[in-house]
């Protein structure tokens, strides 16, 4: 429908969730292993997912992230290290390396990231 995507700038545009932040229905465990054992479901979106979603976004996933986005590199013990999709012995950085690497191997248009250095 044109008129929708007049109305939704981005209408349609499938969105990965840094697992720092919720997404409601799906699981959020802060890359932790203590959580991925029992992640909590979401009952809401976080702020900035919600506006993407209102935006037109369709949720398609959870992105890694190291345990509690602590770390400068994406590495958890329960989903393992994310590697450079343009050169797999290097790191996709962190701590929104998962984010970083989904978009830019265009596993995804759009994800959410954040910065923990201010």
């Amino acid at each position: 429908d044109p008129a929708a995507a007049r109305r939704l700038p981005l209408c349609g545009v499938p969105l990965g969730v840094k697992d720092l932040e919720d997404a409601a229905g799906m699981p959020t465990a802060y890359g932790s292993e203590l959580w991925a054992k029992q992640p909590a479901v979401a009952t809401e979106d976080s702020v900035q997912v919600g506006r993407l979603i209102r935006a037109g976004c369709i949720v398609i996933g959870k992105t890694n992230t190291p345990c509690l986005g602590y770390v400068a590199v994406t590495k958890s013990i329960p989903f393992g290290a994310t590697a450079n999709p343009h050169d797999t012995s290097r790191s996709a950085g962190g701590s929104s390396g998962g984010s970083a690497a989904a978009v830019t191997a265009r596993m995804l248009q759009l994800a959410t990231a954040s910065d923990g250095g201010g």
